[in-house]
C-alpha cells in the first residue's frame, strides 16, 4: 500500500474524481460509515454492564486520516484514535491534519503495538489493497491488538453491485485492487477465531436525505448495499 504515497495531495480529489458519477462528495460517504460504526459501537457499549472507560481505537490503514475528526467529535463516549498505515508521507499528512491524534507508520506484517492493546481496531476500504495471500494474517493481527471483548470492524466494497464495481474499475488509486466478497471476510474471521461475527449492507442510496438513512437500515440484510461492514467481538 506504500503506492498511496503518490497520491499524498491528490487523495481526496482521486476519490471525488471516481464517484462524481454519484452526485455525492466524499465526505457523504465518510459521514455514513461513521455514522453506522458509532452507533454499533454505542449499542455495544450499552450492553456492558460495568462503566466503559476511554476507549482506545485503532484505524488500520488509516491513510489521511479522513474519518478521525468526524469521529471524535461525534462520539458521545471518551475515544483515544490511533492510526497506522505503511504510506510515509500520508502519515505525515495525517499528522499535520489531526495533531492530537496518535500515527505511526506500518512497513510490516505486524502492527507495531502489543497485544491485547485496543478495545476496537478498525480497517475501511483496506483489505482490498492487501494480498489475498496475506488476508488471513492481516486478520490474525487486527485480533492479537485489541482485547478479549473488544471489536473488529472491517469495511470494504461489495464486489457484487455493479455501481461499486464501475467505480473500482475507474479509480486509480484501487488499479491493483481485489475485492473480497463479504461472506469470504466473515468465513475467514470466524476460522480466526473471531466470535459473533455479523455483516451488515450499507449505502444503497447516494441522496442526502435522513429518510434514506433509515430505509437503508431495514435493508441491511440485503447483499446489495454499495459497501458492507463484517465486525466481530475477540
Amino acid at each position: 500500500m506504500e503506492e498511496f504515497d503518490q497520491f499524498k495531495d491528490t487523495y481526496s480529489e482521486k476519490i471525488t474524481e471516481a464517484i462524481a458519477f454519484s452526485g455525492q462528495s466524499h465526505d457523504f460517504y465518510i459521514r455514513i460509515k461513521v455514522n453506522h460504526l458509532l452507533n454499533t459501537i454505542k449499542r455495544k457499549l450499552a450492553d456492558q454492564s460495568s462503566k466503559q472507560k476511554t476507549v482506545r481505537f485503532l484505524d488500520v490503514g488509516c491513510g489521511h486520516g479522513l474519518i478521525h475528526r468526524y469521529l471524535k467529535d461525534h462520539a458521545t463516549f471518551d475515544i483515544d484514535i490511533y492510526g497506522i498505515d505503511p504510506a510515509a508521507t500520508v502519515i505525515d499528512f495525517a499528522k499535520e491534519q489531526n495533531p492530537d491524534f496518535t500515527y505511526k507508520i506500518n512497513e510490516g506484517t505486524s502492527f507495531p503495538y502489543e497485544d491485547n492493546s485496543f478495545d476496537i481496531a478498525h480497517a475501511t476500504c483496506v483489505m482490498h489493497h492487501v494480498e489475498p495471500a496475506a488476508w488471513d494474517d492481516f486478520l490474525k493481527e487486527m485480533k492479537r491488538v485489541v482485547r478479549p471483548g473488544g471489536q473488529i470492524f472491517i469495511y470494504e466494497h461489495n464486489p457484487y453491485n455493479p455501481v461499486t464495481r464501475h467505480l473500482v474499475n475507474n479509480c486509480e488509486l484501487d488499479e491493483n485492487a481485489v475485492l473480497i466478497s463479504a461472506r469470504n471476510l466473515a468465513r475467514r474471521m470466524k476460522s480466526t477465531g473471531l466470535l459473533r461475527v455479523k455483516t451488515e449492507y450499507i449505502i444503497f442510496f447516494p441522496f442526502n436525505l435522513q429518510i434514506f438513512r433509515v430505509f437503508e437500515k431495514a435493508l441491511t440484510r440485503i447483499p446489495l448495499g454499495a459497501q458492507y461492514v463484517s465486525y466481530a467481538v475477540v
